[in-house]
């Protein structure tokens, strides 16, 4: 009996790991998600079980795997490959116990840690080496706070997420140059970890995983942990790399001049280019791209959909979800009728504003306006921060050649028309769900052997053009809400 080649792509999300299988065509043939808690948030902390992440895993691709068995009569999964969330922190002695619950990317403890290492290494010459905007988010300024307070950790193997779930399946410790940029030692001119920056601010890099490309598979699927997950041991397990560079890769075909788009409850932002484009004043993030020879000028906006989600919850008390918010939002004119939203709700911004102090609001408040103008006011400014970070793209000599949109919002024509206005530039949607875990899949099909890495035809949902009208409208808006949202970047000075 022929056997049905399967592929699995795990993305290890912030609050659920997603999993797709794909066949030797790259044909989606069943996805499934599982859920685990963030702890510590009531004394502001954000933490992961990494126990949950690996329960979640293997119960998730058993059942995953026996639905298949259901549709298809003998099946083989051929390769495994990984996306996760960065930057977050995993420390683990040399016998693979972990001494802590994971730190999130989006905790905050570091920040002072991340002020000090500014000083060591110079702000300029470390974005110059690493393309980082080094803040406490990165795994380096989270481990030296974490040694700080218990000195006996120095010892531990320093790995993000994604790492540590690979030396769970396969029992080596490696990373990919994508995950490793989350480091914040990671020599973008070298592809290897920057012994400099290391030995300025003692950090030893036998502490840290091996690197090896994102297509690679050094290591293969234990006996214990192919029996939790319904497999077969000995499957190759392809390193893959950080979510929104996974992101990327879903659109199959990874040309210069492309801008990704991923919506969730952040928005990721990722122009792709052959060279490193630095930008002047540290504007954004330079990131290896999985495919060799191409890089990503990475921007992201913190609180994207979160913000939608907030609102829906705020304007009608949890009774409306947020498809409903974006119904309501068409309903508004362009302008949302004099309300400006600014969507700062995490804490701060990334994107291209990198200011920690921001917080969100809503201007121009009158008694003629309604939820309908905040629900669009908040979308238009999401799209008026995703125009910011494309246009630092641009000072740096980036040009563009469209948009691919990616997530939740992707699915909605007035969205995604929306965009194409704001922006002026046309866009296409993917008819793609689990975007960073179909990307893995794809990155580990390449390493099977079944297409090249970059160059695999994924077709595309739909095109949207701007209109020439709205597009101007929109143009004047723009410059108002720059005026109004004029903001320093004293945070990586």
């Amino acid at each position: 009996m022929k056997e049905t080649d399967i592929i699995i792509g795990i993305d290890l999300g912030t609050s659920g790991v997603k999993i797709v299988a794909v066949d030797d065509k790259g044909r989606n043939l069943g996805s499934i998600n599982a859920q685990y808690p963030i702890l510590g948030l009531e004394q502001g902390l954000y933490e992961e079980d990494t126990a949950a992440w690996t329960n979640g895993i293997a119960r998730a691709t058993r059942t995953l795997m026996s639905d298949l068995k259901q549709k298809y009569q003998n099946i083989k999964v051929v390769n495994i490959g990984l996306s996760a969330q960065m930057p977050t922190l995993v420390l683990m002695d040399e016998d693979g116990h972990v001494n802590h619950n994971a730190i999130l990317w989006m905790d905050k403890r570091a920040g002072n840690t991340a002020s000090r290492l500014r000083k060591i290494w110079k702000a300029e010459r470390h974005y110059r080496r690493t393309g980082v905007i080094l803040d406490g988010h990165y795994i380096i300024p989270m481990y030296l706070w974490w040694i700080e307070h218990d000195p006996q950790t120095r010892g531990l193997n320093i790995l993000s997420a994604k790492d540590y779930i690979y030396y769970w399946l396969t029992g080596h410790i490696c990373t990919d140059p994508s995950t490793a940029s989350g480091f914040g030692v990671y020599s973008l001119e070298m592809e290897s970890w920057d012994i400099t920056l290391c030995a300025e601010t003692g950090i030893d890099p036998k502490k840290l995983p091996q690197i090896y490309s994102s297509t690679a598979s050094p290591g293969k699927v234990l006996p214990d942990k192919a029996e939790k997950l319904g497999i077969r041991k000995n499957t190759p397990v392809t390193l893959g790399c950080a979510d929104s560079v996974a992101g990327l890769m879903s659109v199959g075909k990874i040309e210069k001049g492309q801008i990704f788009i991923s919506f969730g409850t952040s928005a990721a932002i990722l122009a792709v280019t052959e060279n490193i484009l630095f930008h002047p004043e540290r504007k954004y993030l330079i990131t290896p791209a999985a495919k060799p020879g191409f890089f990503c000028l990475e921007a992201d906006i913190l609180a994207s959909g979160a913000s939608l989600n907030w609102l829906a919850d705020i304007l009608w008390n949890g009774t409306k979800s947020v498809h409903e918010l974006l119904e309501e939002a068409e309903k508004a004119p362009i302008g949302s009728n004099g309300v400006t939203f600014y969507p700062y709700l995490a804490g701060g911004e990334q994107g291209v504003l990198w200011d920690n102090t921001l917080t969100g609001g809503i201007s121009g408040l009158n008694l003629n306006n309604n939820a309908r103008d905040i629900a669009r006011a908040g979308l238009e400014s999401i799209y008026f921060e995703i125009k910011r970070c494309i246009e630092a793209f641009t000072i740096a000599g980036f040009k563009t050649a469209g948009i691919v949109a990616s997530g939740h919002l992707a699915f909605s024509d007035f969205c995604m028309e929306l965009l194409s206005d704001v922006l002026g530039l046309p866009v296409v949607t993917q008819n793609v769900q689990n975007s960073s875990a179909y990307g893995a899949a794809l990155i580990a099909g390449a390493n099977a052997g079944y297409w090249e890495v970059g160059n695999f035809a994924v077709p595309f949902k739909k095109m949207y053009s701007p209109n020439r009208q709205s597009y101007n409208s929109y143009a004047k808006l723009y410059r108002v809400y720059c005026k109004k949202t004029k903001i320093s970047d004293r945070n990586c000075k």
